[in-house]
This record gives C-alpha cells, sequence and structure tokens, in this order.
C-alpha cells in the first residue's frame, strides 16, 4: 500500500508584500483625496468668477438704464453716490406693475408729474439701489464704484461709471495675491 502525501500548498502575502501594497494603496488614495479638494476648490473659483461677471453686467445695466432715462443726474464724491431723478412709469405697485401711457411731445415721453428718485452707492461691501427711500442690495463684494461726468462730451450728457468687485476666492497663504475686476460702462442721458 502505498501512503498519499498530502500536499498542502498555502498560498498568500508575506508581511513585507502587505505592508508595500497597503503603503502603495495609501499613496494613491492620498492623490486622488488631493486632486478632488483640487478640482472642487477650482470649480468654486470658476463658478464665483462666473457669478461676479454677472452681477457686474446686471448692475451695469441698472445703470446705463436709468440715466439713460433720467430727468436729473448728480454725482457726489464723498460718500460716492450716483442720484438721478427718472420718470415713473409704472401705473400699479408691485407684484402687478403696469406701464402708463406716456405722451410724446418734442421726441420726449411725459409720464406724468410724480418723478421717481434712484440712487446708487456701496454699503459695507454691498452695491445698494436705492429708489424713492427703499433700498435694495443689488450685489455683493463691491470695492470701489466710480460714476463721473464724460469730460470728453462737449454736451455734458454722458456719464461715465465703474465698478470693481473683490475676489470672492482667495488662497490662504496670500490673501492680496488677486485684486479685483473692474468693469466700466458710459450712458448718455436723454432727457436733458
Amino acid at each position: 500500500m502505498t501512503k498519499l502525501r498530502s500536499i498542502s500548498t498555502r498560498a498568500g502575502f508575506t508581511l513585507v508584500e502587505s505592508v508595500v501594497a497597503a503603503a502603495v494603496g495609501t499613496i494613491i488614495l492620498a492623490g486622488l483625496a488631493l486632486g478632488a479638494v483640487s478640482l472642487s476648490r477650482s470649480s468654486q473659483a470658476v463658478e464665483s468668477f462666473s457669478d461676479d461677471i454677472i452681477s457686474q453686467s446686471r448692475i451695469l445695466d441698472y445703470l446705463s438704464r436709468d440715466v439713460r432715462r433720467a430727468l436729473t443726474v448728480a454725482v457726489t464724491a464723498n460718500p460716492t453716490k450716483l442720484t438721478v431723478t427718472v420718470a415713473d412709469q409704472y401705473a400699479a405697485t408691485a407684484p402687478l406693475r403696469t406701464f402708463k401711457v406716456p405722451t410724446v411731445s418734442l421726441a420726449n415721453a411725459n409720464y406724468g408729474n410724480t418723478p421717481l428718485t434712484v440712487s446708487y452707492y456701496i454699503s459695507g461691501g454691498n452695491f445698494v439701489r436705492q429708489e424713492n427711500g427703499v433700498s435694495s442690495i443689488i450685489t455683493l463684494n463691491v470695492s470701489d464704484f466710480e460714476p463721473v461726468f464724460d469730460t470728453s462730451d462737449p454736451s455734458g450728457k454722458t456719464v461715465k461709471f465703474s465698478l470693481t468687485f473683490m475676489p470672492a476666492f482667495k488662497t490662504k497663504s496670500d490673501v492680496t495675491a488677486r485684486t479685483g475686476t473692474k468693469m466700466t460702462a458710459s450712458a448718455k442721458v436723454r432727457n436733458l
């Protein structure tokens, strides 16, 4: 009778192989985590920059619209403020605003005798539009607002304005690394 020998083969990793595999896995996971954090921060920066550009464009649209239809325009230097008087084009108040029908004479539209006073200024980093004493914050993070009459316009009817936004996204190590973004526009007063 022959004795069968049982052959037992044990397959597995040695301690050294396990430690090396754990170290390699940890390095790969750390790299993936750092990549995910970097992508998240970049995404936030792009979104913040995009929001600032949209806000700047919206504010310049507000300013241009109100300056174009202004009956009077005043610029004060300290504090910086742009104040315009515009015709009240609305027959009813919010939320169901309806437009008045103007009378037109000599190429001017007349909406009645009740003009609105609209002011634009910065208050604590917020850009504010105030209409007849009611303030509305239009956007945040504005560091500078410069309204001036354009001296190159011989009629004196053009108003230039620029806005500077502070960057919302900054690195922790150097908060002054990026300066604000600045947009400039001008509008000609039609009713002066």
